[in-house]
């Protein structure tokens, strides 16, 4: 079985019903994440027997022996499980570089001791999902501020950094008029319009780096691009009329609809429309 965070996940919940939160995890055969119990030391008593070894007159007796052949024993378990608890938390961190990417990752783990053999318990593993949502949700409020300057920015002004494209410096690159304004939408009808950044956002929230990581400017010009190509492909079928394709795209647009939704749920109407304009009604 391939590890993922949900068998962590399972395995603290687990932990939880059992009132075990301060178990430790292992994985056992077949990568199953497990509960341990904690090594217990042994109790003060063997700990000074075994400290009289160290006595040359009372080394020799056996139940001096006997206590430093436990303490030993004791200290060799916690070597074995330090390599061991170190082992499960490599395989926490790269099931959780796997689901949310190398930059969440390390957020969720950074207050956490991964090198010295700390054991990985229920409580871990639920501060480090506490972590991954906070830092998931700071990526998002990034990447979303970084979408409206580009689709804000204006022929008069705007947060640019070097080199950067924005939405209206496409449009300008295309040729579409924008009548003398300085704002992109100027260029298109309303119901067009709303469309177009309805769908430039959804393909932005599409990428891997919308909670992961940074869009950069070159991935939201190719979206936009790639937007820009489908509302003029659907434009020039010239199915319907201006005003209704206005309508049409502006009741879409106020839809729960995904990306790829979005643009079928309108050709699908065009596609509706073209056949409906082509029945015979008095000979169906």
């Amino acid at each position: 079985m391939t590890l993922n965070v949900r068998n962590f996940q399972n395995t603290a919940r687990q932990a939880e019903q059992l009132n075990r939160m301060g178990n430790e995890f292992s994985i056992g055969q077949g990568n199953q994440v497990q509960l341990r119990q904690p090594l217990n030391p042994p109790g003060k008593w063997t700990s000074f027997k075994a400290s009289l070894s160290n006595v040359p007159l009372l080394k020799h007796f056996s139940g001096v022996r006997q206590a430093r052949a436990q303490m030993d024993e004791y200290h060799q378990q916690v070597d074995d499980l330090k390599v061991s608890n170190r082992q499960v938390m490599q395989s926490f961190m790269l099931c959780l570089q796997n689901e949310f990417g190398p930059r969440i990752a390390d957020m969720a783990m950074k207050d956490i001791d991964q090198t010295s053999g700390t054991p990985l318990t229920s409580r871990t593993v639920t501060r480090a999902m506490e972590n991954v949502e906070q830092a998931t949700k700071a990526l998002k409020a990034k990447n979303n501020f970084t979408m409206m300057r580009f689709l804000e920015n204006s022929t008069t002004g705007g947060l640019r950094l070097g080199g950067e494209k924005d939405m209206v410096g496409l449009f300008l690159d295309k040729g579409i008029n924008l009548h003398g304004k300085s704002q992109w939408q100027d260029g298109l009808e309303p119901g067009p319009a709303q469309c177009l950044e309805k769908l430039f956002r959804l393909k932005c929230q599409d990428l891997p780096e919308y909670s992961k990581g940074q869009i950069s400017n070159e991935q939201m010009v190719t979206i936009a691009n790639e937007a820009l190509d489908l509302l003029k492909e659907i434009q020039d079928q010239d199915v319907v009329e201006p005003d209704q394709l206005n309508t049409i795209m502006a009741n879409k647009t106020k839809q729960a609809l995904s990306s790829n939704g979005l643009i079928s749920s309108i050709r699908k109407e065009l596609v509706d429309e073209k056949t409906f304009g082509l029945l015979d009604r008095k000979n169906p």
